[in-house]
């Protein structure tokens, strides 16, 4: 800002009749500077000269999920309810709680939400569903006007509107809306776009940027669109890899984390559909529901055949062989022969009498049901 500029700014200021901190003023005031002192910033440094300017490292902003100041995609097919997840975590870190109730919150503090797509009913709607009510003090705020962000206008107001607010997160709901990119694939209008997005993360926030995956068949898609050219142009990404639907109604979204800081992994977030609030399942219980999964497969297995044994010596009475309940059922020998070795361990069935000859040259023992 221009010394002149300044001065109209302060001319401002007084006829509004705003009352403004000499922090404020300090905030928006950026002396023009010279072309030598701009040159400096590029000047040579030691490696102990840069550790020493940038200082002691910030931590993450959601520690193992987040790094703050960093600019990341949370990205997945449409309508995978990516824009539910990316409210949960909003409304965790302007409350100061545990993401997905697991990754710590390490700095707390407004949010900024720009939810251009979905309308300010949906978003009330839904923030209603999730226990938010009309006085409630949360530190979520949202703009739901569509707009393109990368236009310069448009993002110095944005800027000086959210600077004021020190948030520590903002989320763009979506980028298709907010960027203004017209051709996906075209990596030079992609960092072009992207550009002043992450400056903004850099300067004020960690920017959690809404995107669609490339359309694909079934509940997946694992393609970031724009691809390598929008992956390459962000710090990383939080990537819904797939979506189940649970018996019991709610969504489960399988999520994929990689990004600079040393952010990487793979979890399972499961979404209430009552309250949409998000939780990660645990691994113990993904292998307890394996288990079971596979237990069930044996058991529908199993059931029909033993019923159909259980009739055949039945109906065999005397010449209930394993050759002919064999015969009888249509099963395997060695299926025949398993199952019956369950029956008689569990009481159903006994075995009758010595071995009798089957009329194929084997012999073997004479099956009843047990009375």
């Amino acid at each position: 800002m221009a010394d002149g500029e300044f001065t109209e700014m302060l001319r401002g200021i007084r006829e509004r009749g705003e009352q403004v901190t000499v922090q404020d003023l300090l905030g928006r005031y950026r002396p023009v500077k010279s072309k030598r002192e701009r040159s400096s910033g590029r000047a040579l440094r030691s490696v102990a000269r840069l550790m020493a300017d940038v200082g002691e490292l910030p931590p993450m902003l959601i520690e193992g999920f987040l790094p703050d100041r960093s600019l990341f995609l949370l990205a997945g097919k449409p309508k995978a309810g990516k824009s539910f997840l990316a409210l949960d975590i909003a409304d965790a870190v302007c409350e100061g709680r545990p993401v997905l109730g697991r990754f710590r919150v390490n700095r707390a503090g407004p949010v900024v939400y720009l939810g251009m797509e979905d309308g300010e009913i949906e978003i009330v709607k839904r923030l209603r569903q999730r226990g938010v009510g009309d006085e409630d003090g949360r530190r979520l705020y949202y703009i739901t006007d569509s707009f393109i962000l990368t236009d310069p206008d448009n993002m110095a107001e944005f800027r000086s509107e959210v600077q004021r607010m020190a948030p520590s997160l903002i989320v763009i709901d979506t980028a298709a809306e907010a960027l203004g990119i017209r051709d996906w694939l075209n990596r030079s209008e992609i960092i072009d776009k992207v550009g002043p997005i992450r400056r903004l993360a850099r300067e004020i926030c960690s920017v959690l940027l809404v995107a669609h995956n490339r359309k694909a068949d079934g509940d997946g898609g694992d393609e970031i669109a724009g691809s390598n050219a929008f992956a390459g142009a962000v710090d990383g990404w939080i990537s819904a890899q797939r979506v189940e639907r649970m018996a019991n109604g709610n969504r489960r979204m399988f999520l994929r984390i990689e990004g600079r800081g040393g952010v990487r992994g793979e979890i399972v977030a499961e979404m209430d559909t009552t309250t949409l609030g998000f939780n990660v399942v645990s691994h113990e219980q993904l292998d307890a529901e394996v288990l079971d999964a596979q237990l069930g497969s044996v058991r529908a297995w199993r059931q029909p055949r033993i019923v159909r044994i259980q009739d055949a010596i039945g109906d065999l009475g005397d010449g209930a062989t394993v050759s002919a309940i064999t015969d009888a059922t249509g099963l395997t020998r060695m299926a025949v022969w398993r199952l019956l070795k369950e029956l008689v361990k569990s009481g159903d069935v006994e075995e009758a009498g010595s071995e009798v000859g089957d009329g194929r040259g084997r012999r073997g023992p004479v099956y009843r049901m047990m009375r």
